[in-house]
């Protein structure tokens, strides 16, 4: 045990970013910080506790007051799945410290069982703060004792526990065939397309809530017919334990709960000691393997280009060959119209292409300036969730000092990134919304409008995360995905990014439904105002921020 605590300690310390030294970057470090707790954590943690809050009372009617609190629970447990695979696989696997931990007198379910800690704490902040939130809400509903709070805050804590597992089993058992395997690359490619899996798992089960609203979800479990909760208790058996502990006061329970966690952390741990060794042994066979084929074809494919296209076309194989930056940086920008079509079924929107034309052209323009706040908000929004600009310095990683030492100016390279960024977030938004104008008949000088305030938007984000990012980048870090999962600026620029599309947003829909301005007007307002801004953020870049990334020391 002494070491599995010596190994954790090591770990946490390792993950956390280096703190700023000078008063201006603590300042602005500091505000980032109550923009982020105000504007992302806040919100999104009170409207959880809201939500059960109501759902519970409304239930209670028909005697099924922990449904809610049970729906949240379940979707908790599997965003921490899909979350929670790329993070475990990369931690157990491919971090650098690997290859000095093998060497030491550690048996493998010590090195795996503090790795696996050290992802829980890491992951479980935000996650803790939703499950306390909504336990909130539902013990003001539910008027809970003092020990069932007690019950409910450890048993929330220990939420993630099993999800995390689960993931922790499906990497070793990934891994077991990297003998047969022989590519750390397929290997990596296979976790990507595991979580795409849990992904579409989780968007299928959301869609099992179509027609949502307090009155129909009411009778629905009222008669039994949850199909969601039914699939939750079968895939996370824990939650209904958890549930009977706090909500029934059973202390059995919360004893059964605290010992299915106890039976699939003991399950793990001896799986580790069957496979973790002999996935590392292969993975180590096929990273020698691979460097030599590596090498030998190296030369071959050397072509001389501009420095423009050499710099970009290296910008983008890093992101499209290394799988986590492929799955964290460029598929989920391309996958937003899958949770689309979940707000659309639960909402159960059903209107046919002609009568979405006939409203556009004929609704007072009040469907054009809804599509017009969407395009702009899901830009920002999805930008800022790719984190391709808020890391741009930051996945450089060691090889930091290619920046510095190469012939090409900070100006060139920073504007190149730039470009990678919006190019990518651009595709990915505006060829939805092309496909979806050209067939319900938008005119076009309304998708012309689209696209420029596409691609503003998504400058503004990509340029405002780059210089975050160059203010305090994440330099040290042991794999691909700790340099995504790990850094603080890419939480500062969704904050931010939040507060802008709010802003945006929020004045734009003003101006049409309190001042009655049409379609046109308010695209002219937001234009100018996108305009505005990607300028500042542009100059303050080129002056600023390229003065930052002269002042970094090179790793």
């Amino acid at each position: 045990m002494r070491s599995y605590f010596s190994l954790v300690s090591v770990f946490r310390k390792a993950m956390k970013m280096d703190k700023p030294t000078e008063k201006s970057q603590k300042v602005k470090v500091a505000l980032l910080g109550f923009i982020a707790i105000f504007f992302v954590m806040i919100p999104v943690a009170a409207g959880c506790g809201i939500f059960v809050n109501l759902i519970t009372g409304s239930l209670s009617e028909v005697g099924k007051e922990s449904i809610g609190i049970e729906l949240i629970l379940g979707f908790i447990s599997l965003f921490t799945m899909v979350f929670a695979l790329n993070v475990i696989f990369n931690e157990f696997y491919f971090s650098n410290d690997i290859e000095y931990l093998l060497p030491l007198p550690l048996r493998a379910s010590q090195i795996t069982g503090a790795k696996f800690t050290t992802a829980f704490l890491s992951e479980n902040f935000m996650q803790f703060l939703l499950v306390l939130t909504s336990i909130i809400g539902f013990g003001l509903a539910y008027d809970m004792s003092f020990l069932q709070w007690i019950t409910a805050i450890i048993g929330g804590f220990l939420l993630p526990v099993i999800p995390m597992v689960y993931c922790a089993i499906i990497s070793l058992l990934l891994m077991s065939f990297t003998r047969i395997i022989k590519s750390r690359d397929t290997i990596r490619t296979m976790s990507v397309i595991v979580t795409f899996i849990i992904l579409i798992a989780l968007v299928l089960s959301l869609g099992s809530l179509r027609n949502l609203d307090f009155d129909n979800y009411i009778n629905s479990v009222a008669e039994g017919k949850d199909a969601f909760a039914a699939i939750m208790r079968y895939i996370f058996p824990h939650i209904g334990f958890l549930i009977e502990a706090f909500a029934g006061g059973s202390v059995l329970g919360f004893l059964k709960y605290l010992g299915i966690n106890i039976l699939w952390i003991a399950v793990f741990l001896v799986l580790s000691e069957l496979l973790y060794l002999r996935g590392m042994t292969g993975l180590n066979s096929a990273k020698v393997k691979e460097s030599r084929k590596g090498y030998e074809k190296l030369l071959d494919k050397c072509k001389m280009k501009s420095v423009e296209k050499a710099y970009f076309s290296k910008e983008m194989k890093m992101l499209v060959r290394t799988p986590v930056y492929f799955s964290n940086c460029v598929a989920i920008s391309f996958i937003w119209p899958i949770f689309l079509y979940v707000v659309v079924r639960v909402m159960n929107i059903n209107y046919s292409l002609t009568e979405l034309h006939n409203m556009y052209v004929e609704n007072n323009s009040d469907f054009a300036v809804i599509m017009l706040i969407f395009v702009v908000g899901i830009s920002i929004i999805m930008t800022a969730m790719n984190s391709l600009g808020s890391n741009a310095f930051s996945r450089e990683g060691k090889n930091f000092s290619f920046i510095k030492y190469i012939p090409v100016s900070y100006k060139k390279q920073w504007n190149i990134k730039a470009a990678v960024s919006i190019v990518i977030s651009t595709l990915s938004i505006y060829i939805y919304v092309l496909i979806f104008g050209i067939a319900i008949r938008i005119p076009v000088i309304h998708m012309l409008i689209y696209f420029v305030l596409t691609v503003l938007s998504c400058g503004i984000i990509t340029y405002m995360g780059m210089l975050l990012d160059s203010m305090r980048p994440k330099l040290m870090w042991d794999d691909e995905l700790s340099a995504l999962r790990e850094n603080n600026n890419t939480f500062f620029n969704m904050a931010v990014s939040i507060l802008i599309a709010g802003v945006l947003c929020g004045g734009g829909a003003l101006l049409h439904y309190m001042a009655g301005l049409e379609f046109v007007a308010i695209a002219a307002i937001i234009l100018g105002v996108t305009v505005c801004l990607i300028i500042y953020f542009y100059i303050r870049s080129m002056t600023q921020g390229i003065k930052n990334v002269i002042s970094l020391e090179e790793l």
